[in-house]
This record gives C-alpha cells, structure tokens and sequence, in this order.
C-alpha cells in the first residue's frame, strides 16, 4: 500500500470518526428532552402518561425548562390533533427525528388516529434503543397491536412495521434511503400527510435540511410540514442558546442561515411551499389558551423568570407550509384571536397605545415604568440588553412623552452586585 493511500485511509477514518461524534451529541439532545418531557407531565403541565415509558430516570427541571417543554407540547398536540380532524379517511403522520417522541401512543389511547398510519423516522441507534423500550412495556405494547415486534427480513432500516405504526432507521440526510424504507412500508405519496420536525432540521447543514424540505414538497402531492425550530440568533439570549448547544457538541446549524421567520417562510417559499402559516411561541400561547388553562398552568409552580420565558417563547417559531388541498390548520384560531381582540371596549381612564416609528427601541422586560410630573416617564429595573449582555438592568430610561426622545442614565452600579441578590 502506497504512502498516499495510507494517507487517505486515515483522512478517511478520521472523518467518519468525527460525523460519528457529532451523530452522538445530537443523539444525546434527544435522551436530555425526553427527561425534560417527562419531569414536566409529571408536574401536570401537560397529560402524557407514555413519557416515563423511554425515561431510565427522572429528574425533576426548573420551572422555565417545564414551560417551555409545556408550550412546545401544546403546540404540536394541537396541530396534530387539527389535522386528523381536518382529514376524514385514510391519512400519514411522518415524523422526521422522532427520538424518544410518545406522540403515536398518546394520540391512540385517545382513539384519535383511526384511518391513519404513523411512521417515525431517526437514526437506527435511535431507534433501536426505542424498539427495546417499547418491547419492555405491555401499555406500549398494547397499544401497537399485533405484530409488535416485526423487524421484516427485505429491509435493514425498518425497525418495526405493525399495522399502523412503522419505527424507521434512516439518517434524513440520505433521502434514497428513508424514501426506500417508506415505500417498504407501504407510503401512499397521494394520501393527505403531515410532516413533522421538531427541533430536527436545525442540526443538519442548510444543503441536507433544505433538501428534506425540497423533496417533502416534490415527493407528497397534499401534505402539509409542521417545523418547529429555533430562532433569531444574533441579540443577546439567542448567542447564549447558541452557545448553550455548542457546548453540547450539537451545534444549531441552520439558524444563522434562517435567523428569522422572514427567513424562514422565504426558505419554504423557495422549495414550493404555499399559504404558509407561521407564529412564535409568545404569539401561540396568547392565542391557543384560554383564561383558565393559563391560570392552571401560572399556578403549578412558584415562578417569577417572566423575563427569561417570554424572551424563549420569542426565539421558537413553528412554521406550517401546504401542498396540494390539505386544509390549514391555524386559521380558525386566528380569525377567533381577530374577533375577540375587536370585542375589547373603550372606557374611562384607558391607556391608549400606539406604535412610534423612528425611535429607540427599550429592549428591557419585566421593568417598572412609572409617569413623572416633568412630562417624562421613566424606566428601571428588568432584565433585557446591557454592555452587550444579556442580564438585569441597571440603567434608568428617562422618556419624553411628547417627542418620545429617550435619554439613559447609568447608575455605575455593580452589576455582579445585582445579580448575585
């Protein structure tokens, strides 16, 4: 063996060595969620007795990881109940990076998915992993049906085909190989079908996630894709969540290609996606709740991160993009969220709020704006932007009412100080 050839051999074991690790780190993103899941059902936030099921152990999270698990639960339950509504007869939920996702076994002890085939899709030690689980648990098992634990011969990457269920291994960067597997278990291209990514696409390069979506677009003739993905990277909190998962060996690879959801709606725009409908997570929890749910939900835990929550609801967006005649899933609650704000009435002592074009923006939340008897209000306290940070806020905002010009006054107080209270 020549000099040259060695050379290649081991340029080429080092990188299948290194995609080998950074598989496992976004593998691992899926058995940290789950946990997360879980610990946030089994504090009533959102009823899914099928968590614990893929859970060795439970750990219980701080109460803004358990709204936000909540908030992306709500959402992606709602649309996927939505659609099996809007769809009578034969229809296909696929799954895209399924991970340890109880979805199907929720959906089903519900009687929900009658007349529909559930496929999940991740990689095969991913789902290996989940065949065990399911196989050591008769309420999963249960609810599968026959044929539980049918691996068929034909094809390595079909985990386990029952009758309306399929478990498939197949990495989503190679796409003759999960159309394939799905052609195995029977796909029908023509049937109404939901696409579902759930934090999936983001960890992949922006040639690979767009090609998923390309070809989603080309290959279902009446689907609709449901993304629900990370953005705006760039200010303060989205470096932190970029960091955060950088440091984790599982970086967010797509999000500074499609920082926003402009972004975003123009990507799927581009790959033939039509009547987009898109809301971030501050937008969906405002429409989807009424008073009593979220009174429910402000009341399971002592909490007082409002700052911190609203600013991750506002860096979650779920994105809907439709093919062919599938009805769309959101537009109902929004014309209700249209006609309810209409119902609000003027009366004596309203603030009346406008948007000013032109000035300053106070990028600062959870803070005390009070009026002053020079024609100014002033601001203080919150949690927001400073020094290029993102922390609690010492500087005072002084605001003229009329010409809305904005003056701020640093304190010099010791922000360690601050933060350490």
């Amino acid at each position: 063996m020549s000099c040259q050839d060695k050379e290649a051999m081991e340029k080429d074991k080092r990188s299948k060595t290194s995609k080998s690790r950074r598989e496992t780190a976004v593998q691992g993103t899926n058995d940290s969620s789950i946990v997360s899941k879980c610990s946030m059902s089994l504090q009533g936030y959102f009823d899914d007795p099928y968590l614990k099921g893929f859970v060795s152990k439970v750990t219980r999270r701080a109460p803004l990881i358990h709204r936000g698990y909540y908030i992306r639960a709500k959402t992606i339950d709602y649309i996927l109940k939505k659609f099996l509504e809007c769809n009578h007869g034969d229809k296909q939920i696929i799954s895209l990076g399924a991970g340890f996702d109880s979805a199907y076994f929720r959906l089903k002890s519900q009687k929900l998915l009658q007349e529909t085939v559930f496929f999940e899709v991740d990689f095969p030690e991913v789902v290996k992993r989940k065949h065990a689980l399911i196989d050591l648990n008769p309420d999963l098992l249960a609810l599968i049906g026959e044929g539980t634990s049918l691996i068929p011969d034909k094809c390595d990457y079909i985990e386990m085909s029952a009758c309306d269920y399929k478990l498939l291994g197949a990495d989503l960067s190679q796409i003759n190989t999960l159309e394939a597997a799905l052609k195995l278990c029977h796909i029908d291209f023509e049937l109404p079908t939901l696409l579902l990514s759930e934090c999936v696409l983001t960890y992949m390069t922006r040639r690979t996630a767009s090609g998923v979506v390309r070809w989603a677009n080309e290959t279902f003739a009446n689907s609709v894709f449901v993304l629900y993905e990370q953005i705006n990277p760039t200010d303060a909190f989205g470096l932190f969540m970029q960091n955060h998962f950088q440091t984790v060996g599982s970086p967010l690879k797509c999000i500074n290609f499609f920082p926003t959801i402009q972004a975003q709606k123009d990507r799927f725009t581009q790959m033939g996606w039509r009547n987009l409908e898109v809301l971030d997570m501050n937008e969906f929890y405002n429409m989807m709740l009424d008073d009593m749910e979220r009174d429910r939900v402000e009341k399971l835990e002592m909490f007082d991160e409002y700052e911190e929550w609203h600013l991750k609801c506002a860096h979650y967006m779920v994105l809907l993009g439709y093919n062919g005649n599938c009805n769309q899933l959101l537009s109902g609650m929004m014309k209700l969220t249209d006609k309810s704000l209409k119902a609000v009435k003027e009366y004596d002592g309203m603030v009346k709020v406008s948007r000013v074009t032109g000035t300053r923006v106070i990028r600062r939340f959870g803070h005390a704006t009070a009026q002053l008897g020079t024609g100014q209000a002033v601001c203080v306290g919150g949690f927001g932007e400073q020094e290029g940070k993102h922390m609690r806020v010492t500087d005072i905002v002084l605001v003229d009412s009329v010409t809305m010009a904005i003056k701020v006054i640093n304190p010099c107080v010791d922000n360690r100080l601050i933060e350490g209270r």
